[in-house]
């Protein structure tokens, strides 16, 4: 689901906040991609006080432009953050137009713990794999938790 499905989801149920939504709604359509729609917000937020809009005030039209839209932001808000410090701004300017696009962010998690769950992955479930097979058939050993 997009952000512009998302706007078209409160949309047809009347709604311009998910907290009004009917029960169920917000976990089925809006919560997987709660992380991508809060970046949307923080993107078009106001260059001058840094307050996020509610997604409704939104125009999915505006979204389209979503990249150059994040490099103004990065600009106003290294602006009240950095007031001193131009090279700062400036730098900050730079490195996002040197990113390559698009690009995926996983909140939270660095690539060394991405890492790590595909290692537990390969490690973890072809045990417990192994132990459902070895029970189903009947030889299984004692239980090691018991």
């Amino acid at each position: 689901m997009t952000s512009h499905e998302v706007i078209n989801s409160l949309a047809s149920y009347g709604v311009t906040e998910s907290y009004d939504l009917p029960e169920g709604v917000y976990e089925r359509e809006i919560l997987p991609i709660a992380p991508l729609l809060h970046g949307v917000k923080e993107a078009f937020a106001d260059p001058d006080t840094g307050m996020a809009p509610a997604i409704m005030e939104i125009d999915p039209k505006q979204i389209d432009d979503y990249y150059s839209v994040c490099e103004s932001r990065i600009a106003s808000l290294m602006g009240m953050e950095q007031p001193d410090s131009p090279a700062a701004q400036r730098k900050a300017v730079e490195m996002y137009r040197n990113t390559k696009k698009p690009f995926e962010v996983y909140p939270g998690m660095t690539s060394v713990v991405m890492d790590y769950q595909n290692i537990m992955g390969f490690l973890v479930l072809p045990s417990i794999f192994w132990w459902q097979t070895v029970c189903s058939s009947g030889n299984a050993p004692v239980h090691p938790f018991r």
